[in-house]
């Protein structure tokens, strides 16, 4: 193919405006190009001219090598030198060369000889120092990296795949940055270099990989790098001259572009610090740490970046830095690399000295709410609560604030004095603050005015307002709660500054402090005011009245704290009172509630405190009314396409789901169904839902609980069979619905359209014959059919069981596995068992056959077999002329099987079932699924049968025999084999033994002893 030719298929391929045509000529190129390496050459040869092609080709060799890796494609070691050479031309851009690096990795990954060729060639690129080579050097640094595929769970460092190309190539960019003129260009390169060391230790060092030794050696390599070390400490503290603050870590030129490459520089490198540093002195021994230089550097590092923050504060104000493009990284890392060293003893001045500073100038500022989380606070109220819990507990967030809550808790624990110095001095500034704001005076010690004086100054002071402080400085407090908690010294101030200003706290006109007071309260609940009830329970009404549903965040936070408390197992009896108060509230924010611990909270309350209801009853009327009303507005935004609302629907169904099992609240499930009537309508008037399975779960359980069908329930009847449509025929939970609507509510099954509805439920699903329906789909059909004509009995239109009787006929020769045949046999058998005379009758001339089949399945033990035997014993009794021995031996033989399964299910099944399961084909291992999914079937069947004793039945029935028709027993004994004639007799002393609790029993033999003779 000619080059032009190629470029015009190219052009076609990812410039033409059909889509149509485009995907063709791609998919065009990417065959032929993977059946012909001369054009593949071509490709790579268009991306080497640096024309207009050179993106669109690079896309393209990209696609056609991964196509082939997925196809299993011949790519070998040809293919990969076209790219490598394409990799180190010159003429090629950086950026085109990042685009098919990932085609380079897959060369690694499956051609032998690549993965020394590569490291060959990055030795001699790095060594030559050439800008564009050193590039070079470092995107098949990256290959190899990737190839390593240290992301997963797969790799190993072996023999074969040493890491020492790692070295040499820290060595030489250690050697192209020494003693160099650091240019525009050549800051590039180390930015590429920092970003790819970064990929690096982001999947060597992750803390939580379960692959933890296996990393060891790459950990240890990057660590134990004395060239490395000195680079990025160097590169850490490089600036220009132009700096306005000397000897910092941050860019502060002015210039933009200058800045921001250089910060971005830096903040890759110090998220590399951390990386390391969180592994190596959190979780490496004395000794692993000493093997590293870094070490020894921690001393200059830690005094770097202390000193640098400080300083940058003084020029650019924290509320600033968020909007300044690296600087939220370098801060967020530089405060967690400062929260890590925090413990070694050395840097223990380092941080004593500067604890003031730190706190009152970074570490406060940071803790206040930025214009971003305001905004937050507006837009997603969930997700700045969830913020503002994470500052104070686990501090997962990438974010400056919850970098600054860590470093607290490393000053608190590590420098002695900080719990107490940052608790007076929260609680002093709070003070201040609230002095400011009433403009009233607060009587002060001479020692407190000399601190103001000393503080007064500092930036919290001078460039925050009062709000701000009150809030960062009582999200500071609960930041420390873990460590308050015990010191009584001071929860004692605390409780004072609470109580001295009370009508502070509850006239509070800002937001943002109600919701840090809220959050406050929440972690100190259990341990303020143990011994002052009345103090407590202000501050609990406090809360209450924070319940604001036209304020989301501080609603939520306030749940957050409010649910702690009504579940806190000292505080749930004090606060028993403030139900009646706060309910109706919660109720109220269901109509724009997203937060999961509120539906919590309502579910806890109900099921904790039932009986405060039972008083108040409307409260539970409204809550369903709220809740149906707020599933039927979420279903209406999943409609209009937003589906991740659907969550929302759910959590209202829990909760009403909750209600139908709380033992107090059966009597009222009546009313409370009248008031999800919007529920059963979305469903009669065919509106498009989803959630038809949780109104049926709850029907379920409403069924269950009274024990009787409502108007409603049988009004919603006749529409289930759409969901059963929507379902593709299987009933799913459908079908213990229907059992419960048949036990229950036989009576609304009098008449025969009643019937047809009821029995059409069971035939679709019977008859269902789609791919994805299992013939235990189809057998919970055939279980509906049975319980309804052994519920019915005579009362079952004789023109429906016909056409009943017909359809299992049909159905019959279609089954494939025997329980469900026996399932399908069991629709005759449970007619014989009820209204034998009529059934015989309406089989007419089909009877024989039917019997005769009847007799000759093989039943599943269990229920068919129950089932079986007791039909047939009660035909026995009313119609002796069936009698036959071989009738007999069939029912013997089937009470041998039942025996052996009742004595298997008191064994360990499940170990059983393992042992044999590899030994099973696939076919084998779905039958059996098939039998488990059957047994579930039958715990929730309702039929009557499955509490007889088919034992017992079988004995009545020789014991008639013996006393009515004893020729019939001698016929047994003269013409039964000698092995069944034994099993017979076992049969009949067999007694069935009950446990101790009522609920499992066994079967034994009873031996009967021999009479003794008398003599006379």
């Amino acid at each position: 193919m000619q080059i032009a030719e190629l470029k015009q298929l190219i052009l076609t391929a990812y410039t033409q405006e059909n889509n149509q045509i485009r995907k063709q000529a791609e998919q065009q190129l990417v065959d032929k190009i993977s059946q012909n390496i001369e054009i593949f050459q071509q490709v790579a040869e268009i991306i080497v001219m640096k024309d207009n092609f050179i993106d669109f080709a690079a896309t393209l060799l990209n696609s056609v090598v991964m196509t082939m890796f997925h196809t299993k494609g011949s790519l070998n070691e040809k293919h990969a030198n076209i790219v490598a050479n394409v990799i180190i031309n010159k003429n090629v851009p950086q950026k085109t060369k990042q685009n098919i690096q990932k085609a380079m990795t897959v060369f690694v990954r499956i051609v032998k000889d690549t993965r020394p060729q590569l490291e060959k060639l990055m030795r001699q690129l790095i060594e030559s120092q050439d800008l564009v080579d050193v590039q070079s050097a470092i995107i098949i640094f990256k290959v190899l990296v990737d190839s390593l595929e240290l992301g997963s769970y797969s790799f190993v460092i072996t023999g074969d795949i040493s890491i020492g190309w790692m070295s040499e190539f820290f060595s030489g960019i250690h050697k192209f940055y020494k003693n160099k003129e650091i240019t525009q260009d050549r800051l590039d390169i180390l930015k590429q270099f920092a970003q790819v060391q970064l990929e690096l230790c982001e999947k060597a060092f992750v803390q939580k990989h379960n692959s933890q030794e296996l990393l060891k050696p790459i950990q240890d390599l990057i660590y134990q790098h004395v060239p490395l070390s000195e680079l990025l400490l160097c590169l850490l503290q490089f600036n220009v001259p132009e700096a306005q603050l000397k000897d910092n870590l941050i860019s502060t030129v002015g210039q933009q572009q200058t800045d921001n490459n250089l910060n971005e520089l830096k903040a890759s490198i110090l998220k590399i610090y951390f990386l390391m540093l969180n592994i190596y002195i959190n979780n490496r021994t004395k000794v692993e740490q000493r093997k590293g230089q870094y070490l020894t550097q921690l001393q200059q590092l830690v005094q770097v970046i202390i000193f640098s923050l400080l300083t940058y504060v003084q020029l650019v104000p924290v509320k600033q830095i968020a909007k300044m493009p690296f600087m939220t990284t370098i801060f967020t890392y530089s405060m967690k690399i400062l929260a890590v060293c925090g413990g070694h003893t050395d840097l223990y001045p380092l941080y004593s000295d500067s604890k003031v500073s730190l706190i009152t100038e970074l570490l406060i500022p940071f803790l206040i709410t930025s214009q971003e989380e305001q905004q937050m606070m507006t837009d997603e109220p969930e997700e700045f609560v969830n913020l503002a819990l994470d500052t104070v507990d686990k501090q997962e967030s990438d974010v400056p604030k919850t970098a600054a809550a860590t470093l607290i808790e490393t000053l608190c624990d590590h420098v002695d004095g900080s719990t107490s110095l940052l608790a007076q001095l929260s609680i002093f500034i709070i003070q201040q603050a609230i002095k400011e704001i009433t403009k009233t005076d607060i009587q002060q010690f001479e020692q407190e005015k000399e601190f103001l004086k000393l503080i007064s100054q500092k930036k919290i002071f001078t460039q925050y307002t009062p709000v701000d402080r009150i809030e960062a400085c009582l999200t500071l407090l609960t930041i420390m709660s873990y460590l308050i908690q015990k010191r009584y010294d001071i929860i004692v101030i605390m409780e004072k500054l609470l109580v001295e200003h009370m009508q502070f706290f509850l006239a509070i006109p800002y937001e943002i402090v109600q919701i840090r007071l809220a959050l406050f309260f929440g972690y100190y609940c259990d341990n303020l005011f143990k011994n002052d009830q009345d103090n407590m329970l202000k501050f609990i009404q406090i809360l209450i009245n924070f319940v604001q549903p036209d304020k989301p965040a501080l609603f939520y936070q306030s749940i957050d704290a409010l649910k702690d408390i009504f579940e806190d197992d000292d505080l749930k009896l004090k606060v028993k009172q403030y139900i009646p108060v706060v309910f109706p509230k919660l109720i109220q924010a269901f109509q724009f509630s997203t937060y999961e611990r509120h539906f919590e909270m309502i579910s806890n309350i109900l099921k904790n405190e039932p009986d405060t209801f039972l008083q108040y009853q409307d409260f539970l009327l409204l809550l369903v009314q709220s809740l149906a009303q707020r599933i039927l507005q979420e279903q209406q935004l999943v409609n209009e396409g937003k589906k991740n609302r659907f969550i929302y629907v759910n959590r209202c169904w829990n909760v009403i789901r909750s209600l139908a099992e709380i033992p107090n609240f059966i009597p009222l499930l009546g009313i409370l169904e009248q008031n999800m009537l919007p529920l059963y309508k979305s469903i009669q008037d065919n509106y498009q839902i989803d959630f038809e399975e949780e109104l049926i779960l709850l029907i379920t359980s409403i069924i269950q609980k009274v024990g009787s069908v409502t108007q409603m329930q049988v009004n919603l009847l006749p529409h289930l069979d759409r969901v059963l449509k929507k379902q593709h025929y299987r009933l799913n939970n459908l079908y213990e619905l229907l059992n419960l609507y048949m036990y229950f509510g036989h009576q609304i099954f009098q008449e025969e359209g009643a019937q047809q509805l009821y029995f059409n439920f069971g035939l679709q699903a019977l008859q269902a014959q789609q791919d994805h329906i299992g013939e235990s789909d189809q057998s919970e059909g055939a279980l509906l059919i049975q319980l309804g004509i052994q519920i019915l009995g005579e009362k079952i239109s004789p023109k429906i069981l016909q056409s009943l009787f017909q359809s299992a006929w049909n159905q019959f020769p279609l089954a494939q596995l025997g329980y469900l045949k026996g399932r399908i046999l069991g629709i005759f058998l449970s007619a014989l068992y009820v209204i034998p005379q009529q059934t015989v009758n309406l089989l007419n001339e089909m009877w024989q056959a039917i019997f005769s089949v009847i007799i000759q399945n093989k039943y599943e033990p269990g229920y068919d077999i129950k089932l079986f035997v007791c039909t047939m014993t009660n035909l026995l009794t009313k119609e002796i002329n069936i009698f036959s021995v071989d009738l007999i031996s069939i029912i013997v033989q089937n009470l041998v099987v039942q025996k052996e399964y009742e004595a298997q299910k008191k064994t360990d099944q499940d170990e059983d079932f393992a042992s044999d399961e590899d030994d099973e084909g696939d076919q084998a291992y779905e039958e059996e699924q098939e039998r488990q999914q059957s047994a579930i079937q039958i715990e929730q069947f309702k039929s009557q049968i499955i509490s007889f004793d088919e034992f017992q039945m079988f004995k009545d029935l020789i014991q008639f025999y013996k006393a009515n028709v004893p020729q019939a027993v001698v016929e047994l004994k003269t013409k039964l084999n000698p092995l069944t004639l034994q099993k017979l007799q076992e049969i009949l002393n067999t007694k069935r033994i009950e446990t101790q609790d009522g609920n499992n029993y066994s079967r034994q033999i009873v031996k009967v002893k021999g009479r003794k003779r008398v003599t006379q």
